[in-house]
């Protein structure tokens, strides 16, 4: 009799256990599950962003030591020198997170030969993605 006890004792704490680790994976099935879903909405969410971003050519971007800088276009037809922070490279063109202003009209072509602070004549280009840049990826 003591021993049937003993051994039925067994069997409910081995059922707790099995009740408590299915229980235990259940929720952690669900949290990764939930982990997918936000990662996956947070990815849908930031194409949009992209979309919606500032895109520059990589070769209107230039370097200054440890810097990152455009030369903008100010309405007198003088360069002004902008420091900019950089994304990832989207569609040939990369993404400025900060530093220009949609709208703002930049030095693609010339760069080392245009000075900040000098009048330049400008004329309109289209910023369409380099070829060789896409050849690239």
């Amino acid at each position: 009799m003591a021993n049937t006890r003993s051994a039925m004792k067994r069997i409910k704490q081995n059922d707790k256990r099995r009740l408590r680790n299915r229980a235990a994976r259940s929720s952690i099935r669900s949290a990764m599950k939930s982990a997918r879903t936000a990662a996956a909405e947070k990815s849908a969410q930031s194409k949009e962003v992209v979309l919606e971003a500032i895109r520059v050519l990589d070769r209107a971007v230039g370097t200054d030591q440890d810097k990152k800088f455009v030369l903008v276009l100010k309405p007198d037809s003088t360069v002004d020198y902008r420091p900019v922070q950089l994304g990832r490279l989207v569609d040939g063109l990369r993404v400025v997170s900060s530093g220009l202003k949609p709208g703002e009209q930049i030095v693609i072509n010339g760069l080392q030969r245009v000075r900040p602070g000098m009048k330049v004549t400008p004329k309109v280009a289209e910023m369409t993605a380099d070829s060789a840049a896409l050849a690239a990826r």
